[in-house]
């Protein structure tokens, strides 16, 4: 998987086979740079596209939304899980 953004150290927007995905995970984003591969030992959580929309409505929110909300969504539905 190879990063295409960078929202903070903890969320990347990645591509993986032509395919764009969420990653979620503590530290995933440190010292990255676009282009680099994912370390795929920090990755907790991915999120992957559901129509062909998904990019680009995820760019406008990433845009507006700050990414830590991002984070504690994925906190919050990983607590639910498992609850």
């Amino acid at each position: 998987m190879l990063v295409k953004r960078i929202f903070n150290n903890n969320v990347l927007l990645a591509e993986n086979s032509e395919q764009e995905l969420v990653i979620v995970g503590r530290g995933v984003g440190f010292k990255q740079k676009i282009g680099n591969t994912v370390d795929s030992s920090k990755i907790e959580k991915t999120y992957y596209p559901q129509d062909e929309n998904w990019t680009r409505m995820f760019n406008e929110m990433a845009d507006t939304i700050s990414s830590d909300y991002v984070e504690i969504a994925s906190h919050i539905i990983s607590t639910a899980e498992k609850v």
